[in-house]
């Protein structure tokens, strides 16, 4: 069968005329403008406009060349079939050739741009939002699995009434019966927490930012549950008791390498495997390994004192060892060079009203000061030695309940005064890096919290506020 002469007969109508003997030499290259790169093995066919059943395939070689020779005169449909092509649910391109003479006819092929590719697929211009595409698959043996529900997630900001608010939007759908899955409506340059299940099977929390063109190929694995018991101190203020925390865990396999920007190593650097509480420091030369990881795709997280934080997808995929380097920014560089030396007399309301709840002293706080004395390269480090708190692996927070002996609820985290969801899904270190902090506030008993940072749930709140802080300390 030539499934891309589907349309060719629409496309071309005319047939030639005249004598066959006239023979030449077709032959281009098959780019893919999304990617930037030439395709390889990519199946170009050539047929006849008039007789569709008439035709010749060949392979494109690593530099996305392909060549056919021996062409007889006529009209002929050139185009390709990859899975580039098949992801996105969307026909070859197709080019109109007419053989005349013997001289040798070049006719390139390219996968159209993104701007096109979206507005193709989505029906919208890139301005509206991007495209996210792939196949669901399974994690254990990399097979495609249809069927697989996928859903992304993003933090949103929005004026309605000369008011600021923060939801949620969401985009939810599953994969096709060839595995194939495509997400509209994506914010462009924004952090996406994304995830995939299908019955018992399912990804971890995948975080990525959507590029600047408006599309992204992306694939997510997906593979079975497995958790383990861990036992960790029950309150943070005491080392006497301990609750027990399951956690995901499995035989996959995950090294790589933390470098500053001119290559060189960076030593020390904390590398943590998110949902797990996995972490491992990375050597001398700058490598680091971790062992006993859940299969699927999942996130993870590098660290620097003074270095810019970075989020990385990963996929952990059975038999196999998954690499991941990352390369850390020092965050000097980001600085202004006029440095501060003095503390500001006027300051924003927000942070006055914090002062004045510190002086009040009724929860725990954090000024720019103790901060800085910390030298904290997560949020929950912050709350290692906070009675009431349980820091449970992975960096999630816990508030004793008022209700039962050694009971724990989720606290309410706002930021920057507006409340925010998503503390079930992602921990608190992954929400928010504790460079950007100016100050923090947490309240562990409900009958502590302010007015405006209560909530139904009876459980206490962290309140955030970020910001650039008058002055900094770097190792």
């Amino acid at each position: 069968m030539w499934r891309i002469l589907a349309t060719s007969a629409l496309l071309v109508g005319a047939t030639s005329a005249g004598a066959q003997d006239v023979r030449t030499t077709v032959s281009g290259t098959v780019y893919d403008s999304v990617g930037r790169r030439y395709l390889d093995s990519a199946l170009v066919q050539l047929v006849r406009a008039d007789r569709p059943g008439e035709g010749r395939t060949v392979s494109s070689d690593a530099n996305g060349r392909f060549r056919f020779d021996g062409v007889a005169e006529g009209n002929w449909i050139l185009g390709f079939l990859h899975p580039a092509l098949d992801s996105l649910g969307i026909p070859s391109p197709l080019v109109q050739v007419r053989v005349r003479e013997p001289q040798p006819i070049r006719a390139n092929l390219t996968v159209p741009s993104p701007a096109t590719l979206v507005k193709r697929v989505c029906g919208f211009p890139v301005d509206s939002g991007g495209l996210w595409y792939g196949y669901t698959r399974s994690a254990v043996d990399g097979r495609v699995l249809p069927e697989v529900t996928v859903q992304a997630q993003w933090s949103r900001i929005r004026v309605v009434r000369n008011a600021v608010t923060r939801d949620i939007p969401e985009v939810k759908g599953p994969s096709d019966e060839e595995g194939s899955f495509r997400h509209c409506y994506m914010p462009l340059d924004e952090s996406v927490v994304a995830r995939a299940w299908r019955d018992a099977d399912s990804s971890g929390v995948v975080t990525f930012t959507m590029p600047a063109g408006g599309l992204l190929r992306r694939d997510i694995y997906v593979a079975p549950v497995e958790m383990v018991d861990r036992r960790v101190p029950a309150d943070s203020g005491s080392v006497d008791s301990a609750i027990v925390v399951p956690l995901r865990t499995g035989d996959g396999r995950l090294v790589g390498r933390v470098t500053r920007p001119g290559g060189q190593p960076l030593k020390g650097a904390r590398l943590r495997f998110l949902e797990t509480g996995l972490e491992a420091v990375t050597s001398d030369n700058g490598y680091f390994g971790l062992d006993s990881l859940p299969l699927g795709s999942h996130t993870v997280d590098a660290r620097a004192l003074g270095y810019i934080s970075a989020l990385r997808p990963v996929d952990i995929i059975g038999g196999k060892t998954a690499i991941v380097d990352f390369v850390l920014d020092n965050r000097q560089v980001f600085l202004d060079t006029v440095k501060v030396v003095g503390r500001r007399v006027v300051d924003t309301p927000q942070h006055q009203d914090f002062l004045r709840r510190q002086r009040m002293g009724l929860g725990r706080f954090w000024d720019e000061d103790a901060l800085e004395k910390s030298r904290a390269l997560y949020v929950s480090d912050l709350f290692r030695m906070t009675p009431g708190v349980n820091v449970l692996p992975g960096g999630r927070l816990l508030f004793r309940a008022l209700s039962g002996f050694q009971q724990y609820c989720m606290p309410t985290l706002f930021l920057d005064g507006m409340r925010m969801g998503g503390l079930e899904d992602l921990p608190l270190d992954a929400l928010v890096n504790v460079q950007d902090i100016r100050a923090m506030e947490a309240y562990t008993r409900g009958s502590q919290v302010p007015a405006q940072f209560q909530t139904m749930t009876g459980c206490g709140s962290i309140v955030i506020w970020t910001g650039a802080r008058t002055r900094r300390q770097f190792q």
